[in-house]
């Protein structure tokens, strides 16, 4: 069925987002520094967030202080 945006979120309640990066320790500084449990899937870092168009933004902003490039190029969609 189909629905606005808003609504399908509200019923979902996550964002996925997908990281493509080449450091194999992403997913470890992801869960250290955000608390974000994530895995490998198609290829791209990938994890759940309640607001993605808010963790995206301090996602990259906090990257330059991350020891691991857990930051390369993020996608979000509602999971």
């Amino acid at each position: 069925m189909l629905d606005i945006p808003g609504a399908l979120k509200a019923g979902v309640g996550r964002d996925r987002v997908q990281i493509t990066t080449g450091d194999e320790a992403a997913i470890a500084a992801l869960r250290e520094r955000f608390g974000v449990e994530a895995g490998v899937h198609d290829g791209a870092v990938t994890f759940a967030v309640p607001s993605g168009e808010a963790f995206v933004p301090r996602l990259i902003a906090e990257s330059s202080s991350c020891t691991a490039s857990c930051c390369g190029s993020a996608t979000t969609a509602a999971a």
